[in-house]
């Protein structure tokens, strides 16, 4: 998805900034779910390694809208690409970056109430 923002012609500045953003959203986002990736990769094994069940990892209401969202952009970036000659689905029309922008900035918000929650239950916990 990132390499095809790249290659987006950017003819006015709208789309330029347009399509930057997104990058930049789409980095953020995968940064967001390696970190936690890696809080429950630890908290498992911290659990495994003690024989308890100090770490919460059941999901969350936040990541399973994270997960949701997430697998929306997918499908949506999906068929945009499995059908680029649909003119609602054009990858240079405003309405697709306007769309994958707000879905986007959806998917990061609730990747950081995501970390949140889990953090609030490990403080709950201890």
């Amino acid at each position: 998805m990132i390499r095809s923002l790249y290659a987006v012609p950017t003819a006015t500045l709208f789309f330029y900034v347009l399509a930057r953003f997104n990058i930049a959203l789409s980095i953020s986002a995968l940064t967001l779910d390696l970190f936690l990736f890696l809080i429950g990769s630890a908290a498992l094994g911290y659990n495994y390694a003690t024989g308890t069940t100090k770490f919460a990892t059941d999901p969350t209401r936040w990541g399973k809208n994270k997960m949701g969202v997430g697998c929306g952009i997918g499908m949506f970036w999906l068929i945009a690409l499995l059908f680029p000659y649909a003119p609602y689905l054009d990858l240079e029309s405003c309405g697709f970056m306007v769309i994958l922008f707000f879905s986007l900035v959806a998917l990061n918000i609730l990747s950081v109430m995501s970390i949140y929650g889990y953090f609030a239950r490990i403080d709950s916990q201890s």
